[in-house]
C-alpha cells in the first residue's frame, strides 16, 4: 500500500510464489497461512492467487494491534480458528473473546480479509480505503500506575 501517510512493504522470500503458479502440499504451516493452504494434502496442488496475501495482510493486521497471532493455523483443529469461522458463519452469534477489544469496523476489516472463501475476501484496494479511514481498536480507559 502506498499512501502520502505511510507506506507497507510486506515480504517473505522463503514462501514467495508468483501468481499463477502451482503450489504443492506444505509440510509447515505457519501463522499467515490461508485455510485453502493450510489444508493441501500430499501430492495436490494449489494455484496462487492474490487472495492468499490478502489473508496475511489481515493476519499481519490483527498481530500489529494485538501483539499475538489469532491462532496457531488455520484449520477447524485449531478451537481460535473454528471459533471465528463459526462467528462469521453465524452458527455462532456470540464473538469470539480474542475479537471483543476491536471496533466494529476493525471487523468488518477482519471479516473480509481473513473470510475462509477466498473468493470472497477483499482486494488491497479496499483494505487500503478501510484502514486510511477507520480506527481499528475501541477506545479503552488508560490507567495511570503509580
Amino acid at each position: 500500500m502506498r499512501e502520502s501517510r505511510f507506506q507497507v512493504k510486506v515480504t517473505d522470500f522463503g514462501l514467495t510464489r508468483k501468481v499463477g503458479s502451482a503450489v504443492r502440499y506444505l509440510e509447515y504451516v505457519n501463522h499467515y497461512h490461508a485455510p485453502e493452504l493450510c489444508e493441501t494434502v500430499v501430492n495436490e496442488t494449489l494455484i496462487v492467487d492474490r487472495s492468499i496475501d490478502v489473508w496475511s495482510i489481515g493476519i499481519l493486521i490483527y498481530y500489529c494491534l494485538k501483539g499475538r497471532f489469532p491462532w496457531q493455523k488455520a484449520t477447524i483443529m485449531c478451537k481460535p480458528y473454528w471459533e471465528w469461522e463459526q462467528w462469521l458463519k453465524r452458527k455462532n452469534l456470540q464473538l469470539p473473546k480474542r475479537w471483543d477489544s476491536f471496533s466494529e469496523k476493525s471487523l468488518k476489516l477482519f471479516r473480509r480479509t481473513l473470510e475462509p472463501r477466498y473468493k470472497d475476501r477483499w482486494g488491497v484496494k479496499n483494505i487500503s480505503k478501510c484502514l486510511t479511514k477507520e480506527k481499528l481498536l475501541k477506545a479503552s480507559k488508560v490507567t495511570e500506575e503509580v
